[in-house]
């Protein structure tokens, strides 16, 4: 639906209140509806129509009256219409419909010969008791029909099933005074029966009606909020800006607001804001201004929201485990094989190297002959054999600690990745914290110092991959916070008073302020540069904190440092 013009749109209000008139005007309905007709014709801006009743049997449409538009039609419009075509779904689906290109559609074969001739076409039922009574028909409009002409056409619907009730109440109650009091609350009742809060103020903010809904919505009853300003409902951060905007428009200027559905928070009366779907309208009533909003409390679409929101995170955090898995088990294949090949050469080389040492000193204390043996000895004194024993038996054993070292490390990644693991398992998290530590402090340009703080532990129960990513993930942000040099302190505890056991990883890096600090645990925020970060690592961490019954905290300062406080369950609450 496009934006109107404020010109357009106080012409749709002044053609609904003359409609909402001719409702409590008219006694007899067929002068009502003509009335409710000729409003919703010029409204819309159709040339052509007619409203009917449907006959007693449900078959046919009994037609009040057929405005042709000037159009000639040799049809008697007297006859009954049969039940078919669009006026058919209009009445089955009790919704309205409408057709721009009525020459080409299949509804075509439906119209009789001598008919007026159609270009357009568009059916409004009227609705009383949940059941369709009656249609307004509207045709040939220039440039063809719009969802908005959709809404106005049922509401002008709406008008004319309600004509219709009062006429039949009215000609049962022979036109008392008690029939009039009747019909009253039955229009009243339309408002108070609406399930959305439909409140109204003056150009001063101050509420003029306020329906049942509302009392339902806010918690405040009809008697205490008329005459109070609409500020009580209005969280306070709101509160200027609205008194701005309103002043404006009630001095001329243009609000995009008006027609249009937007989303905002609202506080009840217990001080609680809660999400609202506002609708806005402005009318006039002679030459004072009134506002109208329609509003709908969207806290359970929220929750809807954000419980798709949770799932989508789940799917992420699954497939994050599951990449580690296999990035790790690709790690293990890719360097096991030749690691162990490299192991075994150290070995036979090493082997080699002693067999040659033993077999160049052979002939140090040897009889050697003259020219020989000052040769030999000047071999020797060049290749300084001990010292070079020496020196090759050094690197043998430096290439063999590296060596046990990638092996450790392949095997942090095995465990951190939980691989030939079950899932759910009882595991040592001191333990745990050493894996981490060697998998991702073994970059050369990091020089981080870990202080280890560990105190005796029970094993705790829990889902070993989610577990090892949430630590793998805390100590990953701590070792970014202090740079390439710098220090974190990790230490753990066990209270046995509530069965729970502590981790806390405390760098001593930037830091955060306050702003940053609350949006730690929101989807997809970081502050790391563009492709260093998904901004959805803490998030899932606090999931899994949280699905194992556990508690996570960060406790941080901007330029002294960051602490994260994690709180684990012994026994896994499922």
């Amino acid at each position: 639906m496009g934006t109107i013009s404020a010109k357009q749109h106080e012409q749709e209000l002044e053609a609904l209140l003359k409609s909402s008139r001719a409702v409590l005007k008219y006694s007899v309905f067929a002068d009502a509806a003509r009335a409710i007709f000729d409003s919703c014709k010029d409204a819309i801006g159709a040339t052509a129509g007619y409203i009917a009743l449907l006959s007693r049997d449900g078959t046919e449409n009994e037609v009040l009256f057929l405005d042709a538009g000037g159009i000639p039609c040799t049809v008697d419009p007297s006859l009954p219409m049969p039940i078919r075509g669009l006026r058919e779904r209009s009445y089955q689906t009790r919704t309205v419909v409408y057709e721009n290109d009525f020459h080409s559609s299949k509804w075509m074969e439906f119209m009789p010969d001598g008919h007026v001739e159609l270009s357009n076409v568009l059916f409004a039922p009227l609705i009383v008791e949940d059941r369709a009574v009656g249609l307004i028909g509207l045709a040939n409009k220039p440039g063809g029909f719009t969802e908005r002409d959709v809404q106005l056409a049922e509401m002008f619907g709406e008008h004319a099933a309600i004509a219709l009730i009062n006429s039949r109440t009215l000609e049962k109650l022979e036109n008392s005074l008690t029939s009039i009091k009747i019909h009253e609350e039955q229009l009243s009742s339309i408002v108070e029966t609406a399930t959305d809060a439909i409140i109204t103020i003056n150009p001063n903010s101050k509420i003029v009606s306020w329906n049942k809904a509302a009392v339902n919505i806010f918690g405040y009853k009809t008697e205490e909020m008329i005459g109070l300003p609409l500020n009580i409902i209005i969280p306070e951060r709101f509160q200027k800006r609205h008194h701005e905007r309103l002043t404006e428009v009630v001095n001329g200027a243009h609000s995009t607001l008006i027609g249009n559905t937007i989303e905002i928070f609202a506080v009840n009366k217990d001080g609680m804001e809660f999400p609202i779907e506002l609708s806005l309208s402005m009318w006039k009533k002679k030459e004072e201004i009134f506002f109208t909003g329609i509003i709908r409390d969207i806290t359970s679409r929220k929750k809807a929201q954000e419980k798709i929101r949770e799932q989508e995170l789940d799917r992420i955090a699954m497939d994050r485990v599951a990449g580690i898995n296999s990035l790790a088990a690709g790690i293990a294949h890719e360097i096991n094989n030749p690691l162990g090949i490299i192991s075994s050469s150290v070995g036979y080389v090493s082997k080699l190297t002693a067999k040659l040492s033993q077999a160049i000193g052979f002939w140090t204390d040897k009889d050697i002959p003259g020219p020989l043996k000052a040769q030999y000895e000047q071999l020797i004194a060049q290749l300084n054999i001990d010292q070079t024993t020496t020196s090759l038996n050094n690197k043998f054993d430096t290439i063999k600690r590296s060596i046990t070292r990638i092996v450790n490390i392949v095997n942090s990644l095995r465990h951190i990745a939980n691989l030939d693991m079950p899932d759910i398992e009882y595991v040592d998290v001191n333990k745990r914290l050493d894996e981490v530590i060697d998998v991702l402090n073994v970059e050369s340009f990091r020089h981080i110092e870990f202080e280890k703080l560990y105190n005796t532990l029970p094993e705790i129960e829990c889902s070993v991959g989610d577990i090892n990513q949430c630590l793998l993930q805390i100590i990953s942000n701590a070792i970014h916070a202090v740079g390439p040099m710098g220090k974190v302190v990790i230490r753990t505890a066990f209270n046995k008073e509530d069965g729970h056991i502590n981790i806390e990883v405390r760098d001593y890096g930037h830091g955060m302020n306050k702003e940053v600090l609350q949006k730690a645990f929101h989807p997809f925020f970081t502050t790391k540069p563009v492709g260093t970060g998904t901004g959805i690592g803490l998030t899932i961490t606090e999931r899994i904190i949280k699905a194992h019954g556990g508690t996570i905290d960060i406790d941080s300062e901007e330029g002294k440092g960051t602490s994260v406080i994690i709180k684990l369950p012994v026994k896994r609450i499922t």
